[in-house]
């Protein structure tokens, strides 16, 4: 954690989640490495609470069988999760484990970095970048929706479940990027 907050200038919560849910081994692997990243081609890091059950899940399965109760929670097409090897029912685009993260790596221009933890990604420009949110939106798997977009569909916000921040420098800042999977 601490080499994350003085070398990489992470905020103490962010370097202490990214420490317990293994995206700092990562990231400090790159840096020690000397992997280089500039404002044209960041790295895109997704990191887990892993004190909150939800989270994980949505990062391994996204909405579908969150528990009940959770706003945005969706059932499993066909009311269970697939057989592993099974072809995947319509609407869901990814399987378990990492399914977000395994999304966002078949997309173009996207590397992933993280010897297949699925967390962290160099992204080749900035138009893949900002490209990037609107094709997770669009994933009824994925897509969490925001204040205006929820109140278009009469139902609840659905807050975040994962954190998603960028690095354009791997001497930090990291920079948030909170409605990653969110609408507005």
């Amino acid at each position: 954690r601490t080499r994350l907050m003085e070398e990489m200038q992470f905020a103490e919560g962010l370097a202490e989640a990214c420490e317990r849910d293994g995206t700092g081994i990562h990231l400090l692997r790159l840096l020690d490495t000397g992997f280089s990243i500039s404002e044209g081609d960041p790295l895109l890091v997704l990191s887990t609470e892993l004190s909150s059950q939800h989270s994980i899940h949505y990062f391994n399965h996204g909405n579908y069988g969150l528990p009940a109760g959770v706003q945005g929670v969706l059932p499993w097409p066909g009311g269970h999760p697939p057989a592993e090897h099974a072809p995947l029912p319509a609407g869901m685009v990814q399987r378990a484990p990492c399914a977000l993260g395994k999304l966002i790596n078949e997309q173009p221009g996207v590397r992933e970095l993280s010897l297949g933890d699925m967390r962290v990604f160099y992204v080749e420009n900035l138009e893949f970048l900002h490209w990037l949110p609107s094709k997770i939106q669009e994933q009824e798997q994925f897509c969490r929706l925001g204040p205006r977009m929820a109140a278009r569909a009469g139902v609840a916000e659905q807050e975040p479940l994962i954190r998603v921040f960028t690095l354009d420098r791997l001497r930090g800042p990291p920079m948030l990027y909170p409605n990653f999977a969110r609408t507005v």
